[in-house]
């Protein structure tokens, strides 16, 4: 049979370690199992570790045997401890010397594994939200769009079916956002000076809806179009091509991972990298107007 305190002892070792302080801070005596202690024997620990220094005071003067004082995912402390730990501190007598008993738990594995299954919750969260959000915007579009054809029926409307002028539509588009977003924006071939049939209102309200949420998260918007048609089709295809770069701002309280490296609140995009959003616009059979698919 094996001895299971000392079998324990020894599973338990790498993850803990206890560390004797005398009243100035200097290792009275250490087992050493996360980090070595040599270095303080003559000179106070206090000193190379300012999370240690700014609570000894109050540590010190806790009284004999009262409640440890825990400190709970405390992050890199110092140089030797670059992991998670959970920290207790109390005051015991030995010999009739006080002492103060440091007690260091690594936690790293562990807390690493439940930030990362925070964030896949959180990430879950968002995507859920997200998903709900969109349903919603979609049954009450279908809700609309049924009450609209109905009164369309009732009243024997035709549908709008208009030439109007490409260019000017876009730049009343874009004019809605430059204040606000601070748009620069510039049309990257001639033929954006392309006339279309359809409905200019319904144009213009896709339009606008894409690039809200194209530059919700972005700031100092920098936007190229490029206008495109298929000959192929008789120029019933058009597709417009969006290049963009700003910066985005992310809210989040924690680090964000991006291209592997972290940053906190803000993410900057490299000036030499810029994301692309293509739409299609044609006309819809059976029925004379213009839509949007992305």
């Amino acid at each position: 049979m094996i001895d299971l305190q000392q079998y324990k002892a020894k599973r338990l070792a790498h993850f803990n370690q206890l560390i004797l302080l005398d009243k100035t801070g200097k290792v009275s005596q250490s087992c050493n199992s996360i980090f070595d202690t040599s270095n303080y024997l003559e000179k106070s620990i206090r000193q190379d570790i300012p999370f240690l220094d700014s609570i000894f005071d109050i540590i010190k003067d806790s009284k004999i045997d009262s409640s440890e004082i825990l400190f709970s995912k405390v992050q890199s402390p110092f140089q030797q401890l670059m992991g998670v730990y959970d920290f207790t501190f109390s005051q015991i007598r030995i010999e009739e010397q006080e002492y103060i008993l440091w007690s260091i738990y690594d936690f790293t594995a562990l807390y690493k594994d439940l930030v990362d299954y925070q964030q896949r919750y959180n990430d879950a969260e968002i995507r859920k939200q997200l998903h709900e959000s969109v349903l919603e915007s979609l049954s009450k579009y279908k809700r609309g769009k049924a009450d609209i054809q109905a009164i369309v029926a009732a009243l024997n409307l035709k549908e709008v079916y208009e030439t109007f002028e490409l260019k000017e539509n876009i730049l009343s588009v874009i004019n809605a956002f430059s204040y606000l977003k601070n748009i620069t924006f510039e049309f990257a071939n001639p033929l954006i000076n392309k006339s279309l049939r359809g409905d200019s209102t319904w144009f213009k309200f896709m339009l606008y809806h894409l690039l809200d949420n194209v530059t919700s998260a972005y700031k100092n918007v920098n936007i190229a179009l490029n206008v495109s048609s298929n000959d192929a089709l008789n120029n019933t295809y058009l597709k417009l091509s969006f290049k963009f770069s700003g910066v985005i701002f992310q809210p989040s309280f924690s680090k964000l991972s991006f291209n592997n490296r972290k940053f906190l609140l803000k993410i900057y995009l490299p000036k030499n990298k810029f994301s692309y959003l293509n739409f299609t616009v044609f006309k819809k059979r059976c029925i004379n107007t213009m839509v949007i698919w992305s």
